[in-house]
């Protein structure tokens, strides 16, 4: 897995995400045996269908939501270890995303942040704050 952040001003970036066949493999193999002992299938005993039968009938969608996880997790994390202050959640890139063939083995993601912007707030001793002291009575309590 190779991740990479590419800042377009102060306030934009992409980060984009190449997977392997070696980032979701286990994964997927994982959640096809799952779903062989949970899967029932007409004319085999529960739980006893074989493997070749699961994979064409669920290995798409199990390969997608597998690297949808992976994907996910991936990116949580590199915001998380490189400190990232972005503001709202990544959105999928609509212009530069390649279509995804999902006979391949290797994916690349790109995702548009939106990074805070940084200022600083110098506060003096002299400067003032009204504070206001607020009588409720009984009557606007009623």
């Amino acid at each position: 897995m190779n991740i990479t952040k590419n800042q377009i001003d102060d306030l934009n970036a992409t980060i984009k995400i190449e997977l392997g066949k070696e980032d979701y493999a286990g994964r997927v193999e994982k959640a096809l045996k799952d779903y062989q002992k949970k899967v029932v299938v007409n004319g085999f005993r529960p739980g006893k269908t074989p493997m070749g039968i699961v994979k064409k009938m669920y290995g798409k969608s199990l390969l997608v939501d597998e690297i949808n996880k992976v994907l996910g997790e991936s990116l949580n994390n590199y915001i998380k270890e490189n400190n990232l202050q972005i503001l709202g959640e990544p959105l999928p890139n609509e212009t530069e995303q390649k279509e995804l063939n999902l006979e391949d083995e290797n994916f690349e993601f790109l995702y548009d942040i939106a990074l805070s912007p940084e200022f600083k707030v110098e506060v003096d001793a002299k400067d003032e704050v009204d504070y206001y002291t607020i009588d409720v009575t009984e009557e606007m309590v009623n």
